[in-house]
């Protein structure tokens, strides 16, 4: 997702010196990120929803959960699908934008499949023998394009997580002879319980640019770098997974520099999307809350 070749040497020194200087085009720091809004709940068919806006970028997610028979006994699934609309950038036109949305969406399944216990997916067998379970499908569209798609994604595939009610059952015995038991949804939305995100890690990308690295990059920004490296981190500060982008690589100095960087960042911000979406749950309107710099 580079556009470097668009943007003339006046722009990049301009763009370079800033971030040398640690006074980006739009006023932030070298390791301060975006404000985050999002809404939770804005898709009524959906188990859990929400739009996220960091920036620029924006952001639609939603969770569907699905009754099937298990593939391994007592384990749920959660698979993710990320697209990317061909309105929110030139680049997402044609086969450049299906490209990318196969990159994200690979990124954020093994994001999931690396970064949760097991645990996670034991909560979603259905019954004590554990042959169903609960599918847990995450479909993110990305709707405006400004730059670090792949961390607003998993922010709002976090936030549409814990917006996400999962149906209690019931597990009755056969009625007929030989009959396996039968499993019966209660209807009532009382009866579900909240998917727990306690585990649930996101994506923090830095971008390497001149010397030094910037967190949260806007589209300019990415088309300056030399290279990014995305680091997936969970509530208990565990690394969970990492992606690199094209561009040249990494000093391992600089390196461990920019992974202490992303645990720090994701921490904060996996704080400010609990307060978001609790604060949104509880509010009809978007709210905002400023993520603060982290040195």
């Amino acid at each position: 997702m580079n556009r470097g070749g668009l943007l003339s040497k006046a722009e990049r020194d301009f763009v370079e010196g800033g971030v040398e200087e640690s006074v980006r085009s739009d006023g932030r720091e070298r390791l301060a990120p975006r404000p985050v809004e999002l809404k939770v709940g804005v898709v009524p068919q959906a188990n859990g929803s929400c739009l996220l806006r960091c920036g620029g970028t924006r952001v639609l997610a939603g969770t569907k959960v699905e009754l099937e028979a298990a593939e391994i006994v007592g384990r749920g699934k959660l698979t993710c699908s990320i697209s990317c609309s061909m309105l929110a950038s030139p680049m997402f036109e044609g086969r450049a934008g299906e490209d990318v949305s196969a990159e994200l969406t690979r990124s954020m399944n093994q994001m999931m499949a690396q970064g949760m216990p097991k645990e996670v997916y034991s909560r979603l067998a259905v019954g004590e023998e554990g042959k169903q379970c609960w599918h847990v499908h995450c479909d993110a569209s990305v709707l405006d394009y400004d730059g670090t798609s792949l961390d607003c994604c998993s922010m709002a595939i976090y936030a549409a997580l814990a917006n996400t009610l999962i149906p209690q059952v019931k597990v009755l015995l056969g009625t007929e002879e030989g009959a396996g038991p039968e499993i019966e949804l209660m209807d009532s939305s009382d009866d579900c319980l909240p998917f727990d995100v306690s585990d649930v890690p996101i994506y923090t990308t830095l971008a390497q640019i001149g010397q030094r690295y910037v967190v949260d990059a806007t589209h300019t920004e990415e088309s300056c770098a030399s290279a990014r490296v995305s680091i997936a981190v969970n509530a208990n500060g565990k690394l969970c997974a990492s992606h690199k982008s094209e561009g040249r690589g990494l000093h391992p100095s600089q390196l461990a520099l920019m992974l202490q960087a992303a645990q720090r960042i994701g921490l904060d911000r996996l704080e400010t999307l609990k307060a978001l979406v609790a604060h949104s749950n509880s509010h009809d309107g978007p709210d905002t809350i400023l993520e603060r710099p982290i040195f």
